[in-house]
Parts: C-alpha cells; structure tokens; sequence
C-alpha cells in the first residue's frame, strides 16, 4: 500500500499547530504513535525532523492552513450563521480523521449526521463538483444545528485529548 505523506496545518486558540496526514488509495489518516496519540509540532522544521527519524517523506510545499478557531468561535455563539461551509467541512473530515487514526470516538452515528455532513459538502460549492453557474446554500433545522453542533463539540474533545505536542 502506497502512502503518500503530508503537513496538515491548522490553527486553534490562536496557535499553530502541524501534523502528519496520509493518504493511501483506501484510507487517509494520520500519523499516530505507539501510545495512540498523534504528535503534533510547533514548526514545520520540528516535523520535517520527526518524519526523518521516521524514515518517511513528507511534501512540504504549500500546506493549507485550516483556522479552527472559525468553527470554534461558531460552536460558541448560538446566534451565528454559518457564512464560509469549507472550514466546517475540513474540521469534520479532521476529526474523522483522528479519530480513524486513534480508534477515536468521533460521529459514532453517522445515520444521523450523514446528511448533515453532505449538505455542509455541497455548501462548500466545490467547483470541480458543482455545475458551472449553479451554487448550493443550505438551509437548517433548529434540531438540525444543534446536531451539528454536538457532534462538532464532540470532535474537538476529542482532538484536544488525541493530540500530543512534541
């Protein structure tokens, strides 16, 4: 199985923060230890070295930073609206992510947060997915935000306890 390497960057309480996320033809992930933690570094130099002593190629070129502090800020203000759907997407498929990784617990039922979860994707108006000239806003149920708020909730526990700084 062939495994292509990655920084994956992100941003939380207004501190950096970068990981080393795979892809293979089955699966995507994240590099996790012997303890199921995924280490997290302060620098890209700081990881760059890491996956050196791991034996493993990482591109390095042009990471994509993505701000959880958007999501969280929208977690804790129930008035607000959901303007830009790409965080909240790259957020989801983080935490699933981590969770694949580290035997998490994130989106247990996904019966009920599926159609969610491709409403947020379609919200994103990916352009090589959505028809020239067309775009996709969702519209919500009280029920439905408080659901995607929990699970949301849910997946930034469980981030916070399956990351390890190094």
């Amino acid at each position: 199985m062939n495994r292509e390497y990655y920084i994956y960057w992100y941003r939380l309480d207004g501190n950096d923060g970068y990981l080393i996320w795979f892809s293979t033809a089955d699966k995507d992930g994240f590099i996790s230890n012997e303890d199921g933690f995924v280490p997290c570094f302060e620098s890209k130099d700081d990881l760059k070295e890491y996956a050196d002593k791991l034996q493993i190629a990482v591109d390095t070129d042009n990471p994509n930073l993505l701000n959880l502090d958007t999501v969280k800020n929208w977690l804790n203000d129930a008035e607000s609206k959901i303007e830009d759907y790409n965080p909240f997407l790259n957020a989801w498929n983080l935490f699933e992510d981590i969770s694949i990784s580290t035997d998490g617990n994130f989106d247990k039922d996904k019966k009920v947060t599926n159609g969610l979860y491709e409403r947020i994707f379609w919200g994103c108006n990916i352009p090589v997915v959505t028809p020239e000239g067309e775009s996709f806003t969702p519209t919500w149920t009280t029920n439905e935000l408080k659901i995607i708020r929990k699970t949301l909730s849910a997946g930034f526990q469980m981030f916070i306890e399956k990351i390890k700084r190094n």
